[in-house]
């Protein structure tokens, strides 16, 4: 029965008469579900802080799980809290008092064979399933807030969204809600997105982020007991949240996880060859040539990179040698003419689904309900299954969500959408707090030492950063410190 069932979930079925409960979760992973158990107990919730109470004495820090956090990969079933488990994507949990048993319920992520039908009938089907994910996302009994930027993911689901509206005959209308950055125009994407929403007959709501710098903003926001705060941005994104209710919106799309559906479109020229797709591979090789150069062409399109073998990375070389002790992600390898391991393994990702089931607990706090199209199941199953030379074409990532967007934008051919990335907003907070960041790091350099190297850490903020070393390295310190003080 959960097999079939459809959209996000969790549920929990207890039979009274034979003293059994029966407990699943979703194949996607859109909802999450803990629990705990010993001799005489079990208990489970939809987050951790709910069981802590209940427990003696409190669990203490899963060093595992921790580990895996400063590396940011997934941990299988551990959470920060020791004896508290997650229950994981497509899995069920029955449990008696005799016995409990976990199995995975669900195979349709199961990978099936790749498509090699032509290009306009997989645009067809892909057009067909994510307006069918948006459609079913509409619903709601007040105006449905959109999270918009100028990238292709968002401004593909607003002309979506506007067309099945209209469509339906205004059974409902769509609230654009956006921050911009203005006094850092190279961040800013405020012009695009007015320009987007004046194509689309849609009125934007959005406010000036440019003074929420994220040290500054993270002193002041309460912390999440559940887990360290890994988003740079969350006061940006708490605001927008309240913007949305502000309006009157209950529902609130994100474009987020569209990233995922072209992680492996690296592979775009190997898999044109391996399918005979030779004038394909040589008309986007020319194209990708002229563009970007012999060296960035063969890298990322598969040649001259290893990324095609590996499944897992080896640990971090900026953990201790503890943490790295506590690594459970063994490198795996694939064989060269496989299906994509990077493009599955993004779609069915551990880690996006806890991302995405936690950020439910910061939208909430605000009243919203957070519906993301592009993590619908049936999406997915179609996704994985496309020729990576379905992803990449004529030198650009996100072909066909590209198509899909300008069928339904009113006059694509007369604006250009290109979206920003937050670099500039980022390294200019960086400068100005360097010195407050390098103080904070210093007085909580106990709590997070037995994890991080101390000279990585200080690295990361250092005004000449070393590629290896993760630029957001000082922020996963300071927010687990600051967690940590809080819970334990």
């Amino acid at each position: 029965m959960a097999a079939d069932l459809v959209g996000p979930y969790v549920f929990a079925y207890a039979d009274l008469v034979k003293g059994k409960l029966w407990l699943a979760r979703d194949p996607v992973g859109n909802r999450t579900l803990y629990y705990y158990s010993d001799t005489y107990t079990f208990l489970v919730a939809s987050e951790e802080q709910a069981l802590l109470p209940l427990i003696t004495p409190k669990p203490c820090l899963d060093p595992t799980a921790t580990a895996h956090f400063f590396a940011s990969v997934p941990c299988g079933e551990n959470t920060f809290f020791q004896s508290i488990k997650e229950l994981l994507p497509g899995w069920m949990l029955t449990c008696d008092p005799h016995s409990l048993e976990k199995f995975p319920f669900s195979n349709s992520l199961e990978p099936e064979e790749t498509l090699l039908h032509e290009q306009t009938v997989i645009l067809e089907q892909l057009t067909q399933k994510l307006s069918e994910a948006v459609s079913v996302r509409l619903n709601s009994e007040s105006s449905t807030g959109i999270m918009l930027s100028s990238g292709t993911d968002s401004s593909t689901l607003a002309a979506l969204s506007n067309h099945n509206l209209h469509i339906s005959a205004g059974s409902g209308t769509l609230m654009p809600i956006s921050y911009r950055f203005d006094a850092f125009q190279e961040a800013n994407e405020g012009p695009e997105i007015k320009e987007l929403c004046h194509l689309l007959g849609l009125q934007n709501q959005s406010f000036d982020a440019s003074s929420m710098r994220p040290f500054k903003s993270w002193q002041s926001s309460p912390p999440n007991p559940n887990t360290p705060e890994d988003n740079l941005y969350r006061p940006i994104l708490q605001k927008l949240y309240g913007l949305a209710a502000e309006q009157g919106c209950q529902v609130l799309l994100t474009g987020a996880f569209g990233d995922h559906h072209f992680a492996g479109s690296y592979r775009w020229l190997l898999e044109a060859l391996q399918h005979g797709k030779w004038r394909h591979a040589f008309r986007n090789f020319k194209i990708d040539l002229q563009l970007n150069g012999l060296r960035t062409t063969l890298r990322r399109s598969g040649f001259g990179s290893k990324q095609h073998l590996r499944l897992q990375p080896a640990p971090p070389r900026y953990l201790t040698q503890y943490a790295a002790s506590m690594w459970s992600a063994p490198a795996l390898y694939q064989p060269f003419n496989s299906k994509p391991p990077i493009h599955q393994g993004a779609l069915q990702s551990a880690l996006a689904a806890r991302s995405f089931s936690r950020e439910q607990y910061y939208s909430h706090r605000a009243g919203i309900e957070l519906r993301h199209p592009y993590r619908d199941r049936q999406l997915i199953a179609l996704s994985q299954r496309l020729p990576a030379y379905y992803l990449y074409q004529n030198g650009t990532k996100k072909w066909w969500l590209k198509q899909i967007r300008n069928h339904f934008l009113p006059m694509p051919s007369q604006t250009t959408i290109a979206n920003k990335n937050l670099e500039p907003f980022y390294q200019a907070c960086l400068t100005l707090d360097r010195h407050q960041i390098h103080q904070a790091l210093r007085s909580s350099e106990a709590i997070w030492s037995p994890w991080i190297e101390p000279n990585s850490v200080y690295q990361s903020i250092s005004e000449h950063q070393k590629e290896e070393v993760p630029s957001y390295l000082w922020w996963l310190c300071l927010s687990f410190s600051k967690w940590y003080q809080y819970v334990f």
